[in-house]
């Protein structure tokens, strides 16, 4: 039994690691969306997290700085590009890189990882120098690449689409993990792939380096740390009491030079090696360390004060036993610990009881009509809506030129077309993203398809649809514009095939 106690006792998080593991909970408390399978897409989806929290995770409240910056860079109207921008300033002054040491889950997943029993690399000049790669990536990747694909109107956020492990874990792998996103698994190509054998290497690296990524790669850290010297949260040197012994920076998991610089994420663990208490916590007297609680400095002054008068020291010692004195940490303690139960509490209770997400869902389902909707034609044709495909079979297909298999599709969808073209219309509407370059696009690939083309210009159609958030999306309707069929993802060839034998047997039922 004493083992188990003292096992427990050794084995209490320390108060950074609760606030670590409330901030996830926080940032994720749609519960609800991880046994749906779906995005969360409310009101709160408009304001950035502190610390890297992938947008596209089923339980995301808000959405992730990194990816608002680089898809505000696409805007022609700038009021949301100075939103985040203030909102990262804000954010930077404030608190800085004790972001990345408190309030940012994948720091905490970093942190847990690198407790596996493995060989560790620790810190030396390589990873020193390393530490600058971030910022060449929060430079090229984050500002760059999207600001000059924005100037044309295209959102390319590059580091999200191609480096950030974040979006991989807890989107893609959160979202394809549930069943009723099986049909998705049609969709993945060559950049899931990339993305998923970059995932592999850092969850490798984790185990064996301390936060690797928070060091060498995230651009939201290196932002942050261009705060470092201004930030009112964060730890601090008392130079006086300083004896420039170096124990901090020799003890540090991470490159800095010194306590509070660019590289420092102020978790607090100078504070315990410091052999003067030349360190503290700035700003706020709740992150203190409680081993080294400032009440105790308080009551060795009074003791050393009540010499100077003798008098004076029993009516000190008097007064304090007949008045016990208030442990202000532990007021702290508490009223902490009981903010972060009412608010996680209570977002947790908001998200998956009392919200409701306004999506209309109309003609989302079989058995259901699509609504009608005026679309911009392409390739020749004027506009299209529903009814222009009524008396025939028609197939609707969702599709973007930035999705591989979609434009893969898309041949499929010809070949029936020339096959069945007095039964059958096919329309493949172009999504929003990227419509500026669909038509020459499709000049230059399928300038001569029979099939009708169009563009989904505002995105507005496709939420009309039911907002699922994939492509490509293909529904089949009868005549009289019912769904009779809906398969979202590619639509793998024996599919197709078995759609041809539908339409051979009878091109008024399919399946």
């Amino acid at each position: 039994m004493k083992k188990i106690i003292n096992w427990i006792k050794n084995h209490i998080p320390s108060k950074r690691r609760l606030i670590q593991l409330y901030a996830a909970l926080l940032y994720n408390a749609n519960i609800k969306g991880f046994i749906s399978g779906k995005i969360y897409t409310g009101g709160s989806k408009v304001v950035c997290v502190p610390g890297m929290n992938c947008y596209s995770c089923p339980g995301a409240i808000g959405a992730c700085p990194l990816g608002s910056l680089q898809s505000a860079l696409k805007e022609k109207d700038k009021s949301s590009l100075f939103y985040v921008g203030g909102i990262l300033v804000l954010f930077g002054l404030i608190a800085g890189r004790t972001i990345c040491g408190w309030f940012c889950p994948f720091g905490l997943i970093q942190e847990l990882l690198y407790k596996v029993n493995s060989w560790k690399l620790r810190k030396n000049k390589v990873t020193y120098v390393l530490s600058y790669l971030k910022y060449f990536l929060l430079a090229v990747f984050v500002i760059i690449i999207p600001a000059i694909y924005g100037a044309f109107g295209i959102a390319v956020p590059a580091f999200c689409k191609y480096i950030c492990p974040s979006g991989t874990l807890e989107g893609a792998i959160g979202l394809m993990g549930n069943p009723v996103n099986e049909s998705i698994l049609g969709m993945l190509g060559f950049l899931f792939s990339w993305k998923f054998f970059l995932l592999v290497l850092f969850i490798v690296s984790f185990i064996l380096i301390y936060r690797p990524f928070c060091r060498f790669i995230c651009p939201l850290g290196a932002l942050y740390g261009l705060f470092a010297k201004f930030n009112i949260l964060g730890v601090q040197v008392n130079k006086k009491s300083c004896t420039d012994c170096g124990l901090c920076v020799a003890k540090c998991k991470v490159d800095i030079k010194h306590v509070g610089d660019k590289e420092c994420i102020h978790c607090g663990e100078c504070i315990k090696v410091c052999p003067t208490n030349a360190i503290s916590f700035k700003g706020s007297r709740v992150l203190i360390n409680p081993n080294m609680e400032c009440d105790n400095q308080v009551v060795k002054s009074e003791t050393v004060d009540t010499k100077v008068v003798e008098n004076e020291a029993v009516e000190v010692q008097e007064t304090k036993k007949t008045k016990k004195p208030v442990n202000r940490m532990k007021v702290f303690n508490i009223c902490l610990a009981s903010f972060c139960v009412v608010t996680l509490t209570g977002a947790i209770v908001y998200y998956n009881f009392i919200d409701k997400e306004k999506v209309v869902a109309q003609g989302n389902s079989v058995g259901e009509k699509l609504p009608s909707f005026k679309l911009k034609g392409l390739n020749g044709l004027e506009s299209y809506t529903i009814e222009d495909s009524l008396g025939k079979i028609a197939i609707i297909n969702f599709w973007g030129e930035w999705c591989g298999p979609c434009t893969e599709e898309l041949p499929y969808f010809e070949k029936l077309y020339k096959e069945y073209s007095h039964s059958v219309d096919v329309v493949a509407i172009h999504s929003a993203y990227h419509s500026n370059i669909a038509q020459s696009y499709i000049d230059e690939f399928f300038k001569s398809y029979t099939i009708k083309f169009a563009v989904d210009e505002t995105g507005e159609y496709y939420d009309m649809l039911g907002k699922d958030g994939y492509y490509p999306i293909t529904y089949i309707m009868d005549k009289e514009g019912i769904i009779k069929y809906k398969y979202v993802g590619s639509i793998p060839h024996n599919k197709i095939t078995e759609v041809y034998d539908k339409l051979k047997a009878d091109v008024d039922s399919i399946l």
